[in-house]
């Protein structure tokens, strides 16, 4: 279902404005009391289509019951305008899935991106970006899971010659149980 060819660690020199502590790994089997980070990115850019994409993964591991996983995304994309047009019109949707080992993916979040924007011929930029945020927190049972984002450019679209996602990174951050 998605390519891990394009997903690398991400080395936190990247994402230097956050402040995560690095939890016990699993062979240690120790009660964390801080929470733990995992950054996966997406290097280059990546052109969307009609077929869905899934743009983004990290793999978590929860060791308790009712431990808390934080998911953020930022997700760059950039809309190359068709110079000869005066209108554009699109719809970009983002999913966010967790899909445990052996289980089918699970939607936790569907967000749709609408564009409309009209403009003059003579107005000389032809590019446009946009920086949808996702962020989640979901709470499962102990386990392995991957939480995956993918992007589907619908057929609702006008205006634009291609839209491309940036380079990108799914944060997970997951905290201690309260209980």
């Amino acid at each position: 279902m998605f390519d891990e060819n394009f997903i690398k660690p991400n080395p936190l020199s990247i994402l230097p404005d956050i402040n995560c502590i690095k939890g016990p790994t699993r062979e240690e089997h120790q009660v964390s009391t801080v929470p733990s980070c995992e950054f996966h990115t997406r290097d280059g850019i990546q052109l969307l289509d009609k077929e869905t994409t899934t743009i983004l993964l990290v793999q978590v591991v929860t060791t308790q019951p009712n431990q808390k996983v934080k998911l953020e995304a930022t997700i760059p994309t950039l809309v190359n305008l068709n110079p000869a047009k005066t209108s554009t019109l699109f719809e970009v949707e983002y999913k966010l899935f967790r899909k445990a080992e052996g289980n089918v993916p699970q939607l936790l979040l569907f967000v749709p991106i609408y564009g409309n924007f009209k403009r003059a011929i003579s107005f000389a930029a032809n590019v446009y970006y946009f920086y949808p945020n996702i962020t989640w927190v979901d709470t499962p049972l102990k386990g392995t899971y991957s939480y995956f984002i993918t992007a589907y450019l619908s057929d609702y679209h006008i205006g634009f010659s291609s839209i491309w996602i940036c380079k990108s990174a799914l944060i997970a951050t997951i905290y201690p149980s309260s209980s």
